[in-house]
C-alpha cells in the first residue's frame, strides 16, 4: 500500500479539507458536468439547491424501528 497523500477525490466526488476551519466539504459540480454533457444536457437550465448551504450535519438519530435496532 502507498500513501498518495490527501484524498482529493473519490468515486468522483471532490473533498476539501479547510485545516484552519477544520471542516470537510464534497463538491460533485466535475462529475455532474460529465454527467450533462454525456446526457446531451450541458445547456439545460440550473436550479437552486434545496438544502442550505450552511447546513451542519450532527449525529444520526437513534434507530426509530425495530428493525434497525
Amino acid at each position: 500500500m502507498t500513501d498518495m497523500g490527501p484524498l482529493q477525490y473519490c468515486l468522483g466526488i471532490q473533498v476539501l479539507h479547510d485545516v484552519m476551519t477544520d471542516t470537510i466539504s464534497l463538491n460533485q459540480s466535475s462529475y455532474i458536468r460529465t454527467l450533462l454533457h454525456k446526457l446531451h444536457m450541458s445547456a439545460c437550465s440550473s436550479v437552486d439547491t434545496p438544502l442550505s448551504a450552511n447546513l451542519k450535519l450532527s449525529q444520526p438519530c437513534p434507530p426509530t424501528t425495530p428493525s434497525h435496532s
